[in-house]
């Protein structure tokens, strides 16, 4: 009598977390009853993988990764700025002990300080070698107006590009 074989996702699905009906359909718990919590004397009972969760927050904070080289930040406009934090506190300073120039180059500040923020960033960058820069809005006549700027600033992109000696390439990496 032959067999019939699960293939693809359900099968690995089936393999890996065996569900049981009378749960509802809800997983398993995959952690023991007690759980002892690492570089400390708690325990914890009954728990569940947010509980998990959070003690590995809780060791992470006591062991994060001291990073030796300072990282100048660039911060953006609008959204990016917003994601960036999210993606700094979740995902970054849990985990590393950081030192971080930071600059603003939003298109206010930009203004504040006639774009000397971007050249100061791009010397920065010089400096210590690694940078991460968020998205910027280069404005056109229409920013110009709405954001009430002393000028139409060039584009963060380019000022930094020209101090770093970069270049620009449009290759398609599909």
């Amino acid at each position: 009598m032959a067999r019939a074989s699960v293939s693809g996702s359900a099968a690995v699905a089936k393999a890996l977390i065996p569900l049981n009906p009378a749960s509802g359909g809800r997983l398993p718990s995959l952690l023991p009853a007690r759980l002892h919590v690492p570089g400390s004397s708690r325990v914890l009972r009954g728990a569940s993988l947010r509980c998990y969760a959070a003690a590995a927050a809780a060791v992470a904070e006591q062991s994060r990764i001291k990073v030796q080289n300072p990282i100048v930040e660039m911060d953006g406009d609008e959204m990016t700025r917003v994601i960036w934090k999210m993606i700094k506190d979740k995902l970054i300073f849990p985990y590393l002990e950081l030192d971080v120039k930071y600059y603003d180059l939003g298109i206010l500040n930009r203004d504040a300080t006639n774009d000397e923020v971007t050249v100061e960033s791009a010397e920065a960058t010089l400096k210590y070698n690694v940078a991460v820069k968020c998205a910027t809005i280069t404005p056109d006549e229409t920013r110009v107006k709405e954001f009430k700027l002393k000028s139409m600033w060039r584009s963060p992109n380019g000022t930094i590009r020209n101090i770093l000696n970069g270049s620009l390439s449009a290759l398609s990496y599909f």
